[in-house]
Parts: structure tokens; sequence; C-alpha cells
């Protein structure tokens, strides 16, 4: 989809419009570079003269020609402003003279394509500029503080200037807005275009989403009910003051998120995302291997939680971040849990396997199980460290990067699920060497008591976790049984020193 100038035109593309300037390239407040600039910059020592800064005698400031006045962000950028004629704000340092020279002279063409044109600015609006490092390209957008939007000379995609796809025109408005605002926010300080009418709705839709929040699990606000609040009482504060520049800024971010938000939601649109689970985008088609089913039935069902809570949290790749942030917290919780429980266990089956009577093949397979559910907790630990604080940007990079596009997050779901499981086998292999030792140490009869309890313990259990889905339980047990009586017949081909056994050898050795 095209986006077409809020200047009325019939050019045909960037690249053939008789109108386009020369070296001046569309982009948006997005791609400004401000976060992204490397610099190499040389400290020295200086010489302080008597009485400075003590006086009216001071330095001999930096001049700027006519028009023009520097600001400072809030946050320490300084940008310039020049507030005659054709409005102009740029990043760049225009107390060099050749950029100066640079800004002036792409600033004069953008004037004399607009003559040509027959087109005359509004007093509310802006150009942008940003030179490249060659001085030799230049990026450029306009700003309207009366419709907040964007806008460029001539037509341009949305694909060119790194915008999201959109279903319709004020789909594609509500794009533009969410770049105003972050227009805003860079540059508060010159102009004040934040009304105390601007407060009173952002207040609103806060106190909306707050409600939301608390109403319902599924809420598709961006903020969670303690952000909400402070929020509120921010804005009420700025509403008692006199609106400046950080109250300009303040208000520029919040709007900026809550509108990109709302795109993204398709706010106003024939389908709206009303729920933070529901896919508006189609439901992406993901193989479901044998191997998966096989590996969650091993892991008794773990993986099948973790890919479900996957899908609930990154909806037609849109992510809810304070779910994200639980999800990794819940996550790293559990892989410490199954750390701390891996080492005992460990410990309990060296002891165990140290006696004559026990099975060395039981003993060995529960060690390494607890030492790869070890390994895998530590290792899993590391790489998801500080992910409970993300960004919602680094949030969507992690879930988009551990996301297969033919099997969705099975893989991911099978290894966040690793540590758990390993540690239940681990568990259950200890107990297999303690029924063991049972049966070659006691009388069968206390054996098979033992053995009856810790089963019933597990359906118990295993009916408990299974509650929504009582057949889940079976299903898992039904697959657990087939692959402990392989497991089973191997052991009592090691029992009996035979290689290769058939049901009838195995059944013959057990009697």
């Amino acid at each position: 989809m095209d986006a077409h100038s809020l200047y009325d035109g019939e050019a045909d593309s960037p690249a053939y419009s008789e109108f386009a300037v020369e070296n001046l390239t569309p982009m948006t407040t997005i791609m400004n570079s401000r976060y992204d600039k490397t610099a190499d910059v040389a400290l020295s020592h200086m010489v302080i003269d008597p009485g400075l800064f003590l006086c009216a005698q001071g330095p001999e400031p930096m001049y700027l020609p006519p028009n023009w006045t520097a600001f400072t962000h809030p946050e320490g950028q300084t940008y310039f402003y020049r507030s005659a004629g054709l409005r102009i704000v740029t990043e760049a340092c225009v107390y060099r003279p050749e950029i100066m020279d640079k800004i002036s002279s792409w600033a004069s063409r953008v004037e004399d394509t607009l003559r040509i044109k027959g087109v005359i600015p509004p007093a509310t609006t802006e150009l942008f500029l940003e030179p490249y490092e060659d001085l030799e390209t230049c990026g450029y957008y306009f700003v309207d503080h009366t419709t907040r939007s964007e806008s460029w000379i001539d037509q341009v995609s949305t694909e060119v200037l790194q915008l999201e796809r959109v279903v319709s025109i004020s789909h594609l408005k509500m794009a533009l807005e969410g770049l105003y605002w972050t227009h805003v926010e860079y540059f508060p300080m010159h102009f004040n275009c934040v009304s105390s009418n601007s407060v009173d709705e952002l207040i609103g839709v806060f106190s909306h989403g707050q409600t939301d929040r608390m109403t319902s699990s599924t809420s598709t606000f961006p903020y969670d009910v303690d952000a909400c609040i402070k929020f509120i009482q921010l804005l009420k504060d700025a509403r008692e003051r006199d609106i400046d520049g950080h109250t300009t800024c303040l208000v520029g971010r919040l709007w900026s998120n809550i509108v990109n938000s709302r795109f993204n939601l398709h706010f106003g649109q024939e389908s709206p995302r009303l729920d933070k689970g529901q896919s508006i985008l189609g439901t992406q088609h993901t193989t479901d291997h044998w191997t998966f089913r096989l590996f969650t039935s091993l892991c008794f069902g773990l993986p099948e939680l973790q890919y479900s809570r996957f899908n609930t949290i990154f909806v037609d790749h849109a992510v809810d971040v304070n779910d994200f942030r639980t999800l990794i917290s819940d996550s790293m919780d559990e892989w410490k849990s199954s750390l701390s429980s891996s080492f005992p266990l460990l410990m309990s089956n060296i002891l165990l396997s140290s006696v004559p009577a026990a099975s060395k093949l039981v003993g060995l397979s529960s060690i390494i199980m607890c030492g790869m559910s070890a390994i895998s907790a530590i290792a899993l630990s590391v790489r998801h460290n500080g992910l409970t604080r993300a960004t919602p940007g680094r949030a969507y990079r992690h879930l988009s990067g551990i996301q297969s596009e033919t099997y969705g997050f099975r893989p991911s779901a099978l290894v966040f699920s690793f540590p758990r499981a390993l540690s239940i086998w681990g568990l259950g292999l200890l107990i297999v060497q303690a029924v063991f030792l049972t049966v070659r140490l006691t009388h069968p009869i206390v054996a098979i008591a033992m053995a009856s309890l810790v089963i019933l313990v597990a359906l118990a259990t295993g009916q408990v976790i299974s509650a929504e889905d009582p057949w889940r339980c079976n299903r898992l047990l039904q697959d657990l049984f087939k692959f402990l009586l392989g497991y089973g017949k191997i052991l009592f081909r090691h029992k009996c020193g035979y290689p290769r056994l058939n049901d009838e050898y195995i059944n013959a050795c057990h009697n």
C-alpha cells in the first residue's frame, strides 16, 4: 500500500516523480538513528580562567544563523529548530558551517518543490532533516501538529518506510499518528503541541486500561495495573502545572505507545483484537511431528503445557510483555527448583549404587538423568538471564527467534521442559532402584506393597495435575507403560545375561 502525501499531487513514485528532490530520501521517526549513533569523543584538560561563569562575562557563545535556536531534549540530545519560513527540525550539528550549508541547501530545494506544487505549508507543519554520514544524502519527513500525522513530498510505499502492513486507510492513519507522537517525544522543547485535552484524554485511556486489567485476565491493554496507577498520577500532576517540554515528552511517549498498541490491535477496524489470545490474522499452521508427541509423553506432558503458554502470549506476532516476563520468571523458578532437586537425587543414586545388590543399569540411568537435568537447568537459566525485565521489543525478538516456521514453539517448549522432566525421571528411577533393593534384600510382599503405594501416589498426582483433561493422564500412562515395558525387557536381558531374548525367555527368567 502506498502512503500518499498530505499535499495534493499526481507524482508516480519517489524515483520517477517530476518533483522529487535529488538525494533527499523519505524516512520516518522510527528510522531516526539517535539511539544508534556512535562517536569517538576526545577528552582533554582545560584551564579555568578566574571568575569563569561567576559574572556576566563568560566564554564566547557559539552562534547560529538568524531564526535558528538550539534545544536540549530531557535525555540530553541537542537538536535545532528554525522558526521562520518552512519550520525545520534537525539533530545535525548546525554549529558546523559545512553541515549548516547542507541543511540550508536541502531546505531551499524542498521549499522550491512545494512552491512549484503550489503548496503553502501551514504554520503547524515541520520538516525534519537528517543528513547521512557522507553529507550527500539526507532523510526527511513532514509532521503536522494539527492533523497529527507524518507525510512526504511524493508517493512512497509503506514497505519502503519500514512500516507494518495495514488493512485500510484509517489503519494507515493510525500508523502515521503513532509516528507523529514519537516525533513529539523526540523533539518536545520548541513547540507546545500538547493541550490539556490531550492529557485528560490520556488519563481516561489509562483509567479504562486499569479497569480492564483489573477485571479481565485477557485484557489487551499494554500496561499492567501498577503501571496504570503510576502513569495516571503522573498525568494528573502534569495537568496541574504549566505544560513544558518535559511534560510534552512524557505525553508524546505515552500517546505513541498507546497509538502503536491500538494499531497492532486493529483498533476501530472491522475485525479488532478484543482478547489477547484472539487471532485475527489467521492461525499459523505448524507440523506436529511424531517425535514431538513421543517426547511429550516421555516428558509427562510438560512440553504441551509450555507450548500452550507460548501460543497464548505470542498471537499474530504480537507479544504481551507482562505475560512474557511472567513466563520467563516461572520458567526460571522451575529450572532453579529442578537444579536444587537434582543434586540430592544425584547423591542418593550414587550412595544406592554403591550397594552390591543394587542394579548398576538403573543407578547409572538415574545418575545420567539427574546430571542432564542439572546441566540443562543451568544452561537455560544462563541463556534467559535478564529476560524477566525484557522490553516489548526484546521480548518480540526473542520469541520470533525461537519460533520455528515448521514446528512453531514445539522445539522450544520441549527444551523448556527438559530440566523438570529429567529430574522426574531421575526421581522415578531412584524409586525403581529402591524397589529393586527391597526385592533383593527383603520379602517380595514388602516390595509389592511399596511399589503399589508408589503407583497409587503417581496416579493421584497425575489426576490432580490433569484435572482439566482427565483422560490426558491416562494417555500419558499408556505411552509411558509402553516405554517402561521396553525398558523392563532390557533390564531382564541384562540380569539374565542374554543379548537377545523374546518374551517367553523373559517370562521364564522372571519365574
